[in-house]
């Protein structure tokens, strides 16, 4: 008996511990976010984005507002990959599930 409370007590302890990180760790997280969220807008409502900085394959990056466009198709596209590839995640854990389900439900029922 005293084994199983020590247990239950240290198991509850863990469990705190383990929220308490977790919601620090959000909070990190979302502090950074908010960082970052922060200094975009910043060089943007200060039009540092459009300097002429060098890429890492070292071309300059095309300055104004074609060089905003360029930026914005390829934003786009990466956010369409993106979308089409949790789509395609999604539908193949629908189909899984709907497997699942339906050998499930082959199954002969027991216990009645």
């Amino acid at each position: 008996k005293y084994a199983l409370d020590a247990v239950a007590v240290e198991s509850r302890e863990l469990q705190a511990d383990v929220q308490k990180r977790a919601k620090a760790a959000d909070a990190n997280v979302g502090d950074k976010f908010k960082k970052l969220e922060s200094h975009i807008l910043s060089e943007l409502a200060t039009g540092a984005a459009d300097t002429e900085d060098v890429l890492a394959a070292g071309r300059p990056r095309p300055v104004g507002r074609s060089g905003d466009a360029q930026l914005m198709k390829k934003m786009t596209n990466r956010l369409a990959d993106f979308e089409a590839q949790v789509t395609n995640q999604l539908q193949i854990m629908s189909q899984d599930t709907e497997k699942r389900i339906s050998y499930l439900g082959s199954q002969p029922r027991g216990g009645v």
